[in-house]
């Protein structure tokens, strides 16, 4: 993934913040983001400028994940250390960790639930960049 040498990801994210402090509709509306918000999150999450953010990908549900990202960062492939948020979606890798309660198995189980109950190949339960972007305190990677 091309990185803008000059901002590292905690810049991406303190921008992503400091939006939050002066918008009160990505603040109060997380999954109804403005353009803005949803540019500055993506860029935020995937490292990539981003030049235009049409409405349409305001209402975020899954955040893109690159090839790169998927190997290095979520740890594809990798057994337990794999991260249980990555997934697959029809524009390539997706990362569901805002997204814990989202969708159903036929069951009517979530990943969340499949995770908790151990039934997942993948144990890691985020990583620092999806912590830190969504305020969470960071471990595990």
């Amino acid at each position: 993934m091309p990185k803008d040498p000059t901002q590292s990801v905690y810049q991406r994210i303190d921008k992503f913040h400091s939006h939050l402090g002066i918008c009160s509709q990505c603040r109060n509306h997380p999954f109804g983001l403005c353009p803005t918000g949803a540019r500055l999150l993506k860029e935020a999450a995937t490292g990539k400028e981003i030049k235009e953010c049409p409405i349409v990908d305001t209402q975020l549900k899954t955040l893109p994940v690159s090839d790169e990202d998927a190997k290095e960062l979520c740890k594809m492939g990798q057994g337990a250390d794999c991260c249980i948020w990555l997934c697959i979606g029809t524009e390539g890798f997706e990362c569901l960790y805002s997204r814990k309660e989202a969708g159903t198995t036929l069951l009517g189980e979530t990943l969340k639930e499949r995770w908790e109950k151990g039934l997942t190949v993948a144990k890691r339960n985020g990583c620092d960049r999806m912590k830190t972007l969504f305020g969470k305190e960071t471990t595990n990677g």
